[in-house]
């Protein structure tokens, strides 16, 4: 399907396995992948990024929220990871520090 990206300055996380992600009502993603393009302590501003993105008709944006309560928008997620590192590749000059997030580990 897609290849993985060679992209030497994409940024890669991968959050220890005692922590659990969510959505914004609390419920567990079921998700492992993630192009995050922001984070946020204030989930006005995660919210207001994602209008953006929707705004654009781009991705398939999603705000999660980390272990530590960071309102994070996901640019897109999957379960397929090459998939998720070829947008990352395919978005970085839009969105230069966009980063992937495994929470899958």
């Amino acid at each position: 399907m897609y290849a993985p990206a060679t992209d030497a300055n994409a940024v890669s996380s991968t959050e220890p396995a005692n922590t659990e992600y969510l959505d914004p009502d609390g419920n567990k993603l079921t998700l492992k992948y993630f192009v995050v393009v922001g984070s946020f302590s204030d989930r006005l501003n995660a919210q207001n990024l994602l209008d953006q993105i929707m705004q654009k008709g781009e991705g398939s944006p999603i705000i999660i929220i980390s272990p530590e309560g960071m309102a994070r928008v996901c640019y897109f997620a999957s379960n397929n990871e090459a998939e998720v590192r070829k947008v990352l590749a395919d978005i970085k000059a839009d969105y230069p520090s966009a980063w992937f997030l495994n929470i899958s580990k």
